[in-house]
């Protein structure tokens, strides 16, 4: 834990300690940035965007930096894709405007080919309960308590049993 000096607060020091140990996977959340977004320079100041902001996050606790931090990143991809969708550029005056091209290349598409197919393949191997109240929540719209019930279970159960397939579901995502 780092010490609080006299200037520092308490939750500064926190979102210290938050960024050196996000800072601990730079380099395998570089290549997951630049395997999504293509250009080196983007993945790089993607990566230094999610570090600043796992330091500005409020002071709740973060139980895996990991996947917090991923997840930052990930929100961080969308956020500039619909930015970058609002862009206009002009050519030449009087020319119409062009709107840049988000539709995915071969290379993202072969990467999300896979993604699906390494998701199917976790979301069969789930135990059972967990695979149904996670297809049941998330493709059926099934609430936790009808979950529950079909189950028997509480629903407290239910909801650990999407969020234990959901995380399962993640560590696939991020090649663990």
């Amino acid at each position: 834990m780092l010490s609080v000096t006299g200037n520092e607060t308490a939750e500064e020091a926190q979102g210290a300690e938050r960024m050196a140990a996000a800072a601990r996977h730079g380099d395998e959340l570089f290549h997951f940035l630049r395997r999504r977004v293509g250009s080196p320079d983007d993945a790089e100041d993607l990566r230094q965007e999610a570090l600043l902001r796992i330091g500005q996050a409020g002071a709740g606790s973060v139980h895996n930096i990991r996947s917090y931090l991923f997840q930052v990143a990930r929100n961080l991809i969308v956020d500039r894709s619909r930015a970058r969708r609002k862009e206009v550029q002009w050519h030449a005056p009087g020319a119409e405007a062009a709107v840049p091209c988000d539709a995915p290349g071969p290379d993202r598409c072969a990467e999300s080919a896979s993604d699906l197919a390494s998701l199917r393949e976790a979301v069969a191997g789930l135990p059972e309960k967990q695979r149904l109240a996670l297809l049941w929540t998330r493709l059926d719209g099934v609430t936790l308590k009808e979950v529950g019930k079909r189950l028997g279970v509480s629903e407290s159960m239910a909801g650990r049993y999407v969020a234990q397939a959901l995380a399962r579901c993640q560590e696939v995502l991020d090649g663990e």
